[in-house]
């Protein structure tokens, strides 16, 4: 078996703007810059995979026109190789792993809070436990002056009205850690002073959703990752017809109704 496979035969592979990394289990990852090179390899690198985890949107990919276009011809190659797979935003698999590692056991309806800290920054999420996994219910960015705001004052813009079952405090390296550990003090609170790494088993457990959907202890709920616009045109005047919400809930089913007259319908989008 490759080494960058699990023993499962599970595989997570991560892509920022310039360059596309295989997560190996005992070496340094494989890394490609050329995105046309890794989707003819992928019938070689994935033989022995059952599931691949894919964190790949914000790359730029060389060899195709858009980040679409990339992620569509990837997902063909696993398709006729009969591998399954899940695309994830880097928000979205980066909770999934914390949420492992916190070890939160939640019931159906009760919520969690993921806090994310780096430097004067936080990223908030409040997550509810359903019966497909956990739905986002907010979603916001603060910034933190821990010189000059009073500590109550910063657990009440970071938990508001809410109440929930678990609370998950990350720090990235440089961060105050103890500070919002203090915080945040609760019997509720799971804190880590730096991002897990991220391990097989965590990998394989992220997983099973792949092979059983009523598998969601670790499974977040994909929402739209990018800002969809679709407008018709009609000489040189642009009308539009409907968007995407951000953080839509997939998938999803819109329909609309366009007259004969217009010449042309454009998709564009953005990642958010």
């Amino acid at each position: 078996m490759n080494n960058y496979i699990t023993s499962q035969g599970n595989v997570t592979l991560v892509a920022d703007e310039n360059e596309i990394h295989i997560r190996t289990l005992h070496s340094s990852p494989i890394i490609y810059k050329n995105a046309k090179k890794f989707v003819d390899d992928i019938p070689v690198l994935f033989k022995n995979a059952k599931g691949i985890l894919l964190d790949v949107f914000i790359h730029s990919p060389i060899g195709f026109k858009t980040n679409i276009d990339f992620c569509e011809a990837i997902r063909k190659k696993f398709d006729v190789l009969h591998i399954r797979y899940s695309f994830l935003s880097p928000k979205s698999s980066t909770t999934s792993y914390i949420i492992f590692f916190a070890n939160v056991k939640l019931e159906f309806g009760e919520t969690v809070f993921v806090v994310v800290v780096s430097g004067a920054e936080l990223w908030i999420s409040e997550y509810e436990f359903t019966l497909n996994g956990y739905k986002v219910l907010s979603d916001k960015r603060i910034d933190i002056n821990v010189k000059e705001e009073d500590s109550k004052l910063i657990r009440d813009k970071i938990l508001g009205e809410s109440n929930p079952k678990k609370i998950i405090l990350v720090c990235a390296e440089g961060s105050n850690a103890k500070f919002f550990r203090t915080v945040l003090k609760s019997k509720k609170l799971v804190a880590f002073d730096r991002m897990p790494e991220v391990t097989e088993n965590a990998v394989d457990e992220i997983a099973k959703w792949l092979f059983d959907e009523s598998v969601v202890k670790h499974h977040i709920i994909p929402m739209c990752e990018r800002n969809y616009f679709f407008i018709t045109v009609i000489g040189e005047k642009t009308f539009p017809i409907t968007f995407l919400e951000p953080s839509e809930r997939l998938p999803v089913n819109k329909t609309f109704t366009v007259s004969e007259c217009n010449e042309k319908i454009v998709v564009s989008s953005f990642l958010l």
